[in-house]
């Protein structure tokens, strides 16, 4: 076990310049038998109190030097691991302050004991009055902070001119090979909060003038390389938000970000990557504070390279705009229309690569939606039609429906067999949906509707098959039911059973059965096919 003492040599403040603000400390390290521990990696932590050696601490950093062939060492207080607290924020001029030295040769930290700093320390709180202080020119320097047109100032650097069009006026006249810069910002991610490399908060509430938070202009008259007005570059990986331009703007007729460009081979702005906005970007203007992309009377293109993939329209064929998809060899396959003609709704038209029109949806047409195209494939089973049911509590998806005789139009739960009123199947049954819907319109609440009655109509009518497969509700108590045989209506309700008598089921056909069915009830897929 090494127990130490130290021999303090020297203690100092070491203030050569202004960026070194820090206290130079030396001491010889020996164990209890006066021999210097030479060559040897030590930690060494300093601990500084405010008012008494026992007060608050107000900083508290670590070394961790090696020793020399001597067992000298030589650190500088406020350049080591903060462990607590910022030594720039110690107000040396406010309060007494005391230090504390605690070394660590491998045992584990021991306490060298408190001493209280004297005068020449302090010269860290004593600013250079004759540069940094001077009312007459109102510069001055307060707290580590210069001030320039203020006696108060707020930040490291803070200017105020009441009297100057330009506050601050920079000019570089560098002409040599390397980059250069009128202004240059570097913040690092160090800490959790918001960063900024420039930021900027302009007030103009009594202004009758163009105001500019920054403005920049470029004289590009010979230049061959590039040239910038604001330049921004980020280079990070992190979980945060990272801007390289942030603007933001609070009420009408203020922008977060402005940029103007009276040259159509020019660019207002440029953004090579990808561009996000949060809540709405203007290109012309819009008074009524719309949100998301608004271009007040201006056509919105869309390129890939030189050729024009989306054009969008403010102003098309009728009276509203319209959007126009190319293929990257600048033929137009597809045209959405807001109006066809002045009088008309919506259409759209889909082209073929030989230009020749393939689907047409026109919306309004002489006051009906008409589709125009060669092949219609849909993915359904069958070919259904709306129809009023008289006696509709009984009806359900699957049941064979008759002609009502009392009620010209409308139809009823079939409940006779070889009825030759037969008119189809409710379609619908058993996960078979319909192809094509005629005649009605189905209710808007998906939410009053069940597996067994969502192709119902806000006005209770229900889709009979005309044609095509669905499945029907059967019985095979007239005989087992086996594929390729007729099935004609029952005496259970809105059930079909197996032909047998072929004289009396002429005109009572409702269809072809395409499964079997041996005994009792359940589900058959038929072949709609009224005979």
């Amino acid at each position: 076990m090494k127990n130490i003492t130290t021999v303090f040599l020297v203690l100092f403040i070491s203030f050569t310049s202004f960026a070194q603000n820090g206290i130079n400390y030396k001491a010889v390290v020996k164990d209890n038998s006066g021999n210097v521990i030479a060559n040897d990696l030590i930690v060494v932590e300093f601990t500084i109190h405010s008012t008494s050696a026992v007060g608050p601490t107000v900083y508290q950093e670590s070394h961790t030097p090696n020793t020399d062939d001597n067992g000298l060492i030589i650190i500088n207080i406020g350049e080591g691991n903060p462990l607590s607290g910022v030594f720039n924020d110690i107000d040396w001029a406010g309060n007494l302050h005391f230090l504390n030295v605690q070394i660590n040769t491998g045992d584990g930290l021991q306490d060298m004991g408190t001493t209280e700093f004297k005068a020449v320390p302090y010269a860290l709180s004593a600013p250079d009055t004759s540069k940094w202080e001077d009312n007459g020119n109102g510069i001055h320097r307060l707290n580590g902070n210069v001030g320039i047109g203020t006696a108060n100032p707020a930040r490291k650097l803070h200017v105020i001119s009441d009297d100057q069009t330009i506050t601050t006026y920079f000019q570089n006249n560098y002409a040599g090979s390397g980059s250069k810069y009128g202004i240059y910002n570097y913040t690092t991610s160090d800490g959790t909060g918001t960063r900024y490399g420039l930021y900027n908060n302009m007030s103009s509430n009594d202004a009758t003038s163009s105001t500019y938070g920054i403005y920049n202009t470029l004289s590009t008259t010979g230049a061959s390389g590039n040239m910038y007005g604001v330049y921004s570059y980020i280079s990070a990986n992190g979980t945060g938000n990272h801007y390289a331009l942030y603007g933001y703007a609070s009420g009408p007729g203020n922008y977060g970000i402005y940029a103007y460009n009276n040259d159509e081979q020019g660019y207002a702005a440029y953004f090579n990557g990808r561009t996000q906005i949060s809540d709405r970007l203007m290109i012309g203007t819009d008074s009524h504070g719309r949100t998301g992309l608004n271009v007040n009377q201006k056509d919105l293109y869309v390129r890939n390279a030189d050729t024009t993939t989306v054009r969008t329209r403010y102003s098309g064929a009728g009276t509203g705009g319209e959007t126009e998809y190319y293929m990257n060899s600048g033929f137009r396959t597809l045209e959405l229309q807001a109006s066809e003609t002045a009088n008309t709704g919506s259409q759209i038209q889909m082209y073929k690569s030989d230009g020749s029109l393939g689907i047409s949806l026109d919306a309004d047409f002489l006051g009906l939606g008409r589709v125009i195209t060669q092949e219609i494939e849909v993915t359904g089973a069958d070919l259904a039609e709306f129809y009023a049911v008289s006696n509709a509590s009984q009806a359900k998806p699957g049941m064979i429906l008759c002609l009502d005789p009392n009620k010209p139009g409308e139809m009823m739960v079939s409940n006779q067999p070889y009825d030759k009123k037969v008119a189809g199947i409710i379609s619908g049954a058993n996960g078979i949906r319909p192809a094509i819907l005629m005649g009605g319109e189905m209710t808007s609440d998906e939410s009053t509707l069940s597996q067994e009655n969502r192709y119902a109509t806000s006005d209770g009518k229900h889709p009979l098959a005309l044609t095509g497969k669905v499945y029907v509700y059967a019985d095979a108590s007239n005989g087992s039911i086996e594929v390729g045989d007729l099935l004609t209506s029952s005496t259970t309700p809105g059930y079909a059973m197996k032909v047998t008598e072929y004289s009396r089921a002429q005109g009572a056909i409702v269809g072809k059965a395409m499964s079997s069915l041996p005994s009792g009830q359940g589900f058959v897929l038929v072949l709609v096919n009224l005979q």
